[in-house]
């Protein structure tokens, strides 16, 4: 099976015999390069040309990211696929159908809100649908993330303490550990969305913010409720304590030596994230085509 080769930094990485190799701390290790199937790259590190070559060859996606997690670039082959109906699909909703793809994508947010955390958020519904104005609909999706991270609140177990999302910075583990997993699954998401011919810059619920992908932003909103309840039960099963985690300047992050125990748990959650993705995507499509059909019968 194919796993997100993480590297923290300080290291040092190369290619060699079809290997990518890492060296730090005058240590060593080597990973067969078909068993990668992503590459994050974190902080401080240097990477041969040769082996920037093979990743383009081989179609393998490198996000490079802050030691604490924000991300600020990516190297990727397929920036814009061949498919181009599905860019002018995309295109089409946007110019003519913004509002309406947007309330799919948070109507199908709400649902699994209340699946996940067993509330009833009907009457949210209801004023969705009456909306007219994507800032409205920003609105709604205040509310109901406010609800869901307050019965996320009220589930959480001691020691850890969370009173409301703050991630600019984080100001404790949980949110520390909560934008670390969305952005790992934004990094899942992003190579899927290019592949499938999308324009990731092109989006119906967020702004487009400097290298920020709001496309993929969007198309999370949908199992972020999936994503939020694994956090809250890795840290009920105790998966994580607080020794695991540093206060660094104003915020709060993982730390090194605790990244290990964070990518196995990224790991198991990951061909469940891709699958739940992967079915909001095609969802998403039909959307699309629906919208585009209309518009060709006005």
């Amino acid at each position: 099976m194919k796993r997100t080769f993480v590297v923290v930094s300080p290291a040092s990485l190369y290619v060699s015999n079809e290997r990518l190799c890492v060296s730090r701390f005058s240590k060593k290790v080597s990973v067969p390069l078909k068993h990668i199937d992503s590459l994050i790259l974190m902080g401080e590190w240097s990477i041969s040309s040769k082996l920037i070559n093979k990743l383009l060859k081989e179609r393998i996606p490198a996000f490079f990211l802050s030691r604490y997690g924000s991300l600020k670039g990516v190297l990727y082959a397929d920036f814009f696929p061949s498919n181009q109906r599905v860019r002018l699909y995309q295109y089409e909703a946007y110019l003519n159908r913004r509002e309406e793809v947007a309330k799919f994508l948070l109507r199908k947010k709400i649902e699994e809100i209340e699946k996940v955390f067993d509330l009833d958020l009907q009457d949210y519904k209801n004023n969705l649908e009456r909306q007219k104005e994507v800032e409205s609909l920003l609105g709604i999706e205040g509310f109901v993330s406010y609800a869901m991270f307050e019965a996320f609140r009220q589930k959480l177990k001691a020691p850890f303490d969370f009173q409301k999302r703050e991630y600019r910075p984080p100001k404790d583990e949980v949110n520390a550990l909560l934008s670390l997993y969305y952005t790992f699954n934004y990094c899942l998401a992003l190579p899927v969305v290019l592949s499938s011919g999308y324009d990731p810059y092109i989006s119906f619920i967020h702004v487009k913010r400097g290298k920020h992908a709001s496309l993929c932003s969007d198309l999370l909103e949908p199992i972020r409720p999936h994503l939020t309840y694994h956090i809250l039960e890795a840290f009920n099963n105790k998966l994580f304590v607080k020794e695991d985690f540093e206060q660094n300047g104003s915020g709060v992050y993982l730390k090194k030596e605790a990244f290990d125990k964070f990518l196995n748990f990224f790991e198991r959650k990951k061909e469940e994230n891709l699958k739940m993705f992967s079915e909001v995507l095609n969802n998403f499509l039909e959307v699309l085509i629906q919208s585009e059909q209309s518009v060709s019968v006005l």
